[in-house]
């Protein structure tokens, strides 16, 4: 399993590295979630996020005619998906091996 203490770390340098100033806004990194707060007891790591409203991607491909997006539609959420990827690599946070 995965080391939890390794996790929060890697959030709090990927939170460090958004709130730098210096941060270029336009890598995919607004796509990321950060949480707000992070708790632990002896079985689990909890971590408090924003409330997000938009939904699953996968319900949103189903609500779609022949359960398909546009082209268009397509190009723009794995777009979304790639910055972020290449963003979590670059920052050595994971491997996507896409």
């Amino acid at each position: 399993s995965e080391d939890p203490r390794k996790e929060v770390q890697a959030m709090q340098f990927m939170q460090s590295f958004l709130n730098d100033e210096n941060h270029n806004n336009h890598d995919g990194s607004q796509h990321v979630l950060m949480p707000l707060d992070f708790f632990s007891d002896d079985d689990f790591l909890y971590i408090i996020t924003p409330f997000c409203t938009g939904g699953e991607l996968f319900d949103r491909i189903h609500e779609q005619p022949n359960g398909r997006f546009s082209e268009e539609d397509a190009r723009r959420w794995l777009k979304q998906i790639l910055k972020v990827g290449v963003l979590l690599e670059v920052r050595a946070i994971c491997c996507t091996q896409l």
